[in-house]
């Protein structure tokens, strides 16, 4: 847990930069984003950089799913270079409530009431085997809280170069049926979005 929690607040220092206005979409049960390949800046030292071209959003009932696929198969040698993806969860679909996502730190992403990452397995090195997901509180302030759960879910097998992660349903507080605002973040692209994909409703299953 406490791993987790100090992964996410490497992420949100990551670089600032402005956030463009954020597209608006229709309530989805699947959402996918498509990205190219090599907007990324690597981290000095990491001959095996985490560069997203695809993310997944979809739900099964009690899980929210977060597939990520990536150019290659990372070998992250510190819980820093495991960073898959971020994500931000505007669980009541309410702006006025929650907080700033990402820490404030990329523009005005308000509404924030959870974040989660995904992390790649570390291996000594070696190629990732597996992802998690964690889940992390946000207070009205935008601060991010210790890690609430470890989404109550099993590590997940990565398939090829797609990794993923669980989120339980109860760690959101939320229900099937119930509509939810997600935002992803590409957490090694420091272009002038930051990585931002953008906000999608997401209905749950």
């Amino acid at each position: 847990m406490k791993r987790q929690t100090l992964a996410f607040a490497l992420a949100a220092a990551l670089g600032a930069f402005p956030l463009l206005a954020a597209e608006k979409s229709a309530a989805k049960t699947k959402v996918v984003f498509e990205d190219p390949a090599g907007d990324i800046t690597p981290d000095e030292g990491d001959a095996h950089p985490v560069d997203v071209v695809k993310v997944e959003l979809s739900s099964d009932g009690k899980f929210i799913l977060v597939d990520v696929t990536l150019t290659e198969v990372p070998q992250p040698k510190s819980i820093f270079q495991a960073l898959v993806l971020g994500v931000a969860f505007d669980s009541d679909n309410n702006v006025k409530t929650g907080g700033a996502g990402f820490g404030g730190m990329y523009g005005n992403v308000p509404g924030i009431d959870f974040e989660s990452e995904i992390l790649a397995s570390v291996e000594d090195g070696g190629p990732s085997k597996s992802a998690a997901a964690s889940v992390i509180g946000v207070d009205a302030k935008g601060n991010q809280s210790s890690v609430l759960y470890s989404s109550d879910a099993p590590v997940m097998l990565a398939k090829g170069k797609v990794y993923s992660g669980k989120i339980a349903y109860e760690s959101l507080g939320v229900k099937p049926g119930q509509t939810i605002r997600v935002i992803a973040r590409e957490l090694t692209d420091r272009g002038e979005k930051s990585g931002m994909f953008p906000d999608a409703l997401l209905t749950l299953q």
